[in-house]
């Protein structure tokens, strides 16, 4: 620590330097780093106080031309809390004036709703997307929660969001609200179904197996050719999960036909025949969460040579 001698201190961190007739005075740095620390933390209590001030004029707001001014401060204040970080207050803000969008009665309900518009084709569901990659359980559903404020209006963009995206966890939970908003997004599943990403696909099985019931059937019969296993074994969980007759009659046809199914380390091309079983593979039904009572529990796994998912599926009937 460089402690000049010509110097005098104070118990406040000043110091004094005196030369004849003339004193020059200062601070020490530990003083100079707290201003700083502490004008930082001023700030950040500004911006945020700010924030909530403009909170509280969407809410007391009365004249037309004001509140119109505050809804744009708003508008700019919650793109900028989403990429903060801070989606409590964005969502606050969300929510009040989705409340202004929604009452008939207010002279300001087409501005807001011009505003949630304007929300939904900017860069709000971009910047949710990369907040979603960090984000805990707790801040997740605060996003959910913001989500399901806009409405469906927002499946198309969270679907485009689905289709960039890479990292898998963030690409689940980008699935998990698509689905929140149920029927709405069953017609984007077949996008998903067209992605390179296999994270991707397997988002589409959960939209089909969730929305889209015996009517998803068709699309999820197809997903069991696809060239990634983990999407052809979540196609058939899917499938199975059903559980209707006409699902089962799908199994039956893929099994017919020869459908490639999840591939085995000993083999991933052959393909046995419906009636003809390799040695040493399980007749019975192949273990699910949910086994249909129609079908006999599995006495045991499926051996490491299994012919792939076409044998294990053979259905027993009592």
């Amino acid at each position: 620590m460089n402690v000049p001698r010509d110097l005098r201190y104070t118990s406040t961190h000043e110091w004094i330097r005196i030369r004849g007739t003339m004193a020059v005075v200062g601070i020490t740095d530990f003083a100079e780093h707290t201003d700083e620390d502490l004008g930082t933390a001023l700030q950040a209590m500004t911006k945020a106080g700010m924030k909530r001030l403009v909170l509280d004029l969407l809410k007391i707001e009365k004249r037309p031309d004001a509140w119109s001014g505050v809804l744009d401060t708003a508008i700019t204040d919650i793109d900028e809390l989403v990429q903060a970080g801070q989606l409590s207050l964005a969502a606050q803000l969300l929510e009040a004036i989705a409340a202004v969008a929604g009452d008939e009665a207010s002279p300001f309900v087409e501005p807001a709703r011009a505003a949630m518009t304007r929300l939904v084709e900017g860069p709000l569901v971009r910047h949710l997307a990369r907040y979603l990659r960090q984000a805990t359980d707790v801040e997740f559903g605060i996003a959910q929660r913001m989500c399901t404020i806009i409405g469906p209006v927002l499946v198309k963009p969270m679907s485009d969001a689905i289709m960039g995206e890479e990292n898998p966890k963030t690409v689940r939970r980008l699935r998990d609200i698509l689905i929140s908003f149920g029927a709405a997004a069953r017609e984007y599943a077949n996008e998903l179904r067209s992605s390179r990403n296999p994270a991707v696909r397997r988002a589409a099985v959960d939209l089909l197996r969730a929305l889209g019931g015996d009517a998803a059937l068709p699309d999820l019969r197809t997903m069991l050719d696809d060239t990634d296993p983990q999407v052809q074994r979540e196609a058939l969980r899917a499938i199975v999960q059903i559980g209707t007759d006409d699902a089962y009659k799908v199994l039956e046809q893929a099994l017919k036909s020869g459908a490639r199914g999840p591939a085995t380390p000993s083999s991933s091309r052959w393909r046995p025949s419906a009636t003809r079983r390799r040695p040493g593979c399980s007749s019975t039904s192949w273990a699910t969460r949910r086994t249909p009572a129609r079908w006999r529990p599995p006495t045991r796994r499926p051996s490491s040579r299994s012919a792939g998912w076409r044998t294990t599926i053979a259905r027993s009937r009592r």
